[in-house]
């Protein structure tokens, strides 16, 4: 028996050293070590989500905790990482057989049900780091304000069209519902409806998202543009923000009130403090995940 483990341990062993070979240059052991015991928490699993799922893999994380309660639509095929084999499946199952088919060694919870009052703690509570890439607020909402008392950061990645937005919560530093001025704050969460909170970004994205796309985009019955471009390039500044924050990188990290603003279309990166009347403002109030 003894044996058959060593074997086994073994073969993941090499398995592991094959797999990161091609970086190892570029990410020192202590780091990879970091990279792969780390319990990294996944809430959401669309455009963004799906693809940082895969990239943190790849770059040898081994220990996922997952939540999505969506199935794979055919619209969903345009940016999302998934395939027609796949239609009206669960996000969560799908992801996780992906990431088992690129590392099989791989720990992963995988939670088919959405964030609520009721599971958000028991869901989350063995991560270190969380990625917030969710499209419904109310949830999002829950997920900072337990994951602050919990004192786990937030990685949020968004994107408005050609426009992306990335940021780190911290637990000690100033909050979701602080930054973008939610009417949610300092309210008690059971007095917070998705409705409420829906009406307020619809309000935000008419009138800064204006600044930017036509009459015609922004009327349009949310969510519209969805774009895999977009989509892509947040996920792997996220993933980004994951490596500084796991090697103590303090200086570069992105922490809110910052922000990291990338624009597809003009190839401009800027790191800047956020200010809520400027368009980008819209962009951090986005459906598109």
């Amino acid at each position: 028996m003894r044996t058959l483990l060593y074997l086994k341990k073994r073969d993941h062993d090499v398995f592991y050293e094959s797999l990161i070979r091609r970086h190892s240059d570029l990410i020192d052991k202590s780091l990879q070590n970091k990279i792969r015991y780390t319990k990294i928490g996944l809430a959401g699993l669309g455009s963004i989500g799906s693809r940082i799922a895969e990239t943190i893999v790849r770059l040898g994380a081994e220990y996922l905790i997952i939540a999505d309660p969506d199935i794979i639509e055919l619209s969903n095929l345009n940016r999302q990482n998934y395939n027609l084999k796949q239609l009206r499946k669960p996000k969560a199952l799908c992801i996780k057989e992906i990431l088992r088919n690129i590392n099989p060694y791989i720990n992963i919870d995988a939670h088919t049900e959405g964030i609520n009052l009721n599971n958000v703690t028991k869901i989350f509570k063995k991560t270190e780091v969380v990625f917030d890439t969710m499209d419904k607020y109310l949830p999002k909402v829950i997920l900072h304000r337990a994951m602050r008392s919990l004192g786990v950061p937030i990685i949020h990645a968004t994107y408005f069209g050609y426009t992306v937005a990335v940021t780190t919560f911290m637990p000690n530093g100033i909050s979701y519902e602080e930054m973008l001025q939610l009417p949610s704050r300092g309210r008690d969460i059971h007095a917070i409806s998705e409705t409420e909170l829906t009406e307020h970004r619809r309000k935000i994205m008419r009138e800064f998202g204006l600044r930017i796309y036509s009459e015609q985009i922004i009327n349009k019955n949310q969510p519209s543009v969805a774009f895999i471009l977009s989509s892509i390039i947040a996920s792997q500044f996220a993933v980004a923000e994951l490596i500084k924050y796991l090697n103590g990188d303090k200086d570069n990290l992105t922490i809110a009130p910052q922000i990291l603003e990338v624009d597809v279309l003009t190839n401009q990166i800027k790191k800047r403090e956020y200010e809520n009347d400027d368009p980008s403002f819209a962009c951090l109030f986005s459906y598109y995940t």
